[in-house]
């Protein structure tokens, strides 16, 4: 569940049935992570700040010959794999760096996981680095998107134009 004011994602709840997780936050109040079994956790995003110690997720179900020539040419430390906005949550929680995503999305699939990693000091842009925007006419996000833990996201959004304009 994603509520965007303004253009902005401001109050996002991400829950994992699978695992009985829940990701949320709130704009101003930061980003928290609620386990099965564990007790409420503030969560934020790692400090890791090279591509050789940063893990990549990866979609189980997007496959994407971008991103295979992206991990061919660079090189990160691991590359963990997950469905759904979970891959951003997990940044959000410093248990993963860098997540591209070249193929489009709505809005309401990346709106609640963008207001999580936002509120963990991590970063989530359109693949040329721009702002992402909600609520516009076609909720349709054609162009992708980079999240990361933001110690390197120019970096990384650099790498994404590598790939952005192959076939």
């Amino acid at each position: 569940i994603g509520l965007a004011v303004n253009g902005a994602p401001v109050l996002g709840v991400v829950f994992v049935p699978a695992k009985n997780e829940l990701y949320y936050a709130a704009q101003g109040i930061g980003a928290f992570y609620q386990g099965a079994d564990g007790p409420e956790e503030l969560i934020h995003a790692s400090a890791k700040s090279s591509i050789e110690e940063m893990a990549l997720m990866k979609s189980r179900s997007h496959a994407s010959e971008k991103l295979t020539g992206l991990l061919d040419k660079y090189h990160f430390a691991s590359v963990k794999e997950s469905g759904s906005s979970i891959k951003i949550c997990r940044i959000a929680r410093g248990e993963a760096e860098v997540y591209y995503r070249f193929g489009p999305t709505n809005e309401w699939d990346i709106c609640a996981a963008h207001c999580v990693i936002k509120e963990a000091a991590g970063a989530m842009t359109a693949l040329d680095g721009t702002v992402l925007n909600y609520n516009k006419p076609d909720p349709l996000n054609r162009g992708g998107f980079l999240a990361s833990n933001n110690t390197i996201h120019q970096q990384l959004v650099k790498i994404a134009a590598e790939f952005s304009t192959a076939q």
